[in-house]
């Protein structure tokens, strides 16, 4: 009797046991935030860090941007086939001007709320992105579009994916689209990564991530006037290395170097180095 208590009192008391997130979607693949299958209410956190530069302009008007960018994202699947998310960046930025003052500019960026569908291999994600982000002045004069920390307007977003994993294989490609409704230059970003898993252990593990992605930018506008400095092409090749360091989490660590670049004007963009850390919650 004394035993039966015992176990009665144990089950009634402990908290129930949870298999781990890649357990219950039956697929042990390392995933990044935003590429997760869903399980009955999975609920992710990530902490999205880069770093990046961008040199917009010539002459006067040329702006050097050193970038710190944060961004927290948590996603929340109610069903195995429906992702709601939300990302809010918080961004560092050091500007340099011609005349070689500098400044120092903290603010949130605009916030991005998404929904994704899943139907198998393929999803389908809709989202828009709110005008979060306050306007940088200088002097009583708007900073460039390309410079600013956000859009300024309401921002529809629509994303297509494929993913596909046999381990220790994972591929996944996608096409995400962004149409401002104000002043902001339209964006098409595509995206290929093949990843690899080197090692596993019960819970830990180890990838190697190959990573191709790139961005077809329409021009921006300030009014009736195009900017010139905006818009065009440019594409990355990428790698990062993907670790489990305990079960639920997952840690990126990578570099992206841009070796296409044909973006229109004065407009030069620098290697990004980027971190990542995801801990599924339930």
């Amino acid at each position: 009797m004394k035993a039966l208590a015992l176990a009665l009192l144990t089950v009634l008391v402990a908290p129930p046991a949870r298999p781990c997130a890649s357990c219950q979607t039956g697929d042990p693949t390392l995933t990044a935030f935003g590429t997760e299958r869903g399980y009955d209410d999975r609920v992710r956190v990530a902490v999205d860090l880069r770093s990046r530069t961008d040199r917009i302009g010539d002459g006067d008007d040329r702006v050097a941007i050193d970038e710190l960018r944060s961004e927290l994202g948590l996603a929340w699947a109610p069903t195995d086939w429906f992702f709601v998310q939300l990302a809010t960046p918080l961004i560092v930025r050091w500007l340099s001007y011609a005349d070689a003052a500098r400044e120092l500019v903290l603010g949130v960026g605009d916030v991005a709320l998404r929904t994704r569908w899943s139907l198998g291999d393929v999803s389908l994600t809709l989202g828009v992105t709110l005008p979060t982000a306050p306007t940088l002045v200088r002097q009583g004069t708007r900073l460039p579009l390309e410079a600013q920390l956000g859009s300024g307007s309401f921002d529809p977003s629509l994303g297509l994916a494929w993913s596909t994993s046999l381990r220790p294989w994972a591929l996944h490609l996608s096409a995400f689209a962004t149409y401002p409704t104000g002043d902001a230059n339209p964006s098409l970003r595509l995206a290929a990564f093949v990843q690899y898993e080197a090692w596993r252990q019960a819970e830990h593990a180890l990838a190697l991530r190959l990573a191709l992605d790139a961005r077809v930018d329409g021009h921006a506008h300030d009014g009736a006037r195009v900017e010139p400095d905006s818009g065009g092409t440019i594409g990355f090749i990428g790698g990062d290395l993907v670790a489990s360091p305990a079960s639920d989490w997952t840690v990126t660590l990578g570099v992206h170097v841009p070796v296409v670049e044909a973006l229109v004007g004065a407009h030069h963009e620098g290697v990004v180095w980027a971190a990542s850390l995801a801990y599924d919650l339930q």
